[in-house]
């Protein structure tokens, strides 16, 4: 085997971006992420909401990689030297060298691989309880979600997420900086995080009956109304 094949094959993968550090000056500017990104067969690749690409990709990039070191280019030709800061089995630090940028990532575990037909949410309300906040979240046939604050006031808008699956993950992007992981187990569905020191945080989505038909309606509206 090859130095060059070993060293492409061993940071192949599902990772998300935890979070990023630019030096400026004597400072330390750290900026959390929550990017799901594949890295394979010579190609990078960062999923985001909100992106024109119809496959949600937000960067993509082709790389050669020798040893520790790695030169990543766009299709605009434009390229980026990094260097294999520390390596394991669960985590990867990239630093480029021309900022001083360095960028951590997490290994997506291969257990939250997800099988579930994801037809089984359509049209579907759950709750979800993240801290002290419960939101209701309506999941539609485009696998578009959207959610209230639980208020006394009905109040349903889009906080920008959609659901994607890639190499076997159902990813849910959103727009507000966080990305999760869908994974049924017996029948409940749970939404996976990270966070910024690798830990993986575990939330619970319980399906509750409320007015479908309503919600729908109002779903549509929101479509016709983001068309224009």
């Amino acid at each position: 085997m090859s130095i060059y094949y070993y060293s492409m094959k061993r940071i192949e993968g599902n990772w998300i971006i935890q979070y990023s550090i630019l030096k400026d000056g004597d400072n330390e500017i750290i900026s959390p992420n929550s990017i799901f990104t594949t890295i394979e067969k010579g190609e990078i690749k960062d999923y985001q909401f909100g992106t024109e690409n119809t496959d949600n990709i937000d960067d993509y990039f082709e790389y050669f990689s020798f040893g520790n070191y790695l030169r990543l280019t766009r299709k605009n030709k434009s390229f980026f030297a990094f260097k294999i800061e520390d390596f394991n089995k669960d985590s990867l630090v990239l630093k480029q060298y021309d900022r001083g940028r360095i960028i951590v990532y997490q290994k997506i575990p291969e257990y939250l691989k997800n099988n579930t037909n994801l037809t089984k949410i359509i049209n579907k309300s759950f709750e979800l309880k993240i801290g002290n906040k419960i939101d209701t979240v309506f999941f539609d046939d485009s696998f578009l979600m959207f959610k209230k604050p639980n208020e006394s006031i009905e109040k349903w808008d889009s906080e920008g997420l959609k659901m994607i699956k890639v190499n076997g993950f159902d990813i849910l992007l959103t727009g507000f900086n966080t990305t999760f992981i869908l994974k049924e187990i017996d029948e409940k569905f749970y939404l996976n995080s990270f966070g910024l020191g690798g830990k993986i945080e575990k939330f619970t989505i319980e399906e509750i009956k409320i007015n479908t038909e309503k919600v729908k309606k109002i779903v549509e509206k929101i479509k016709e109304f983001e068309k224009r």
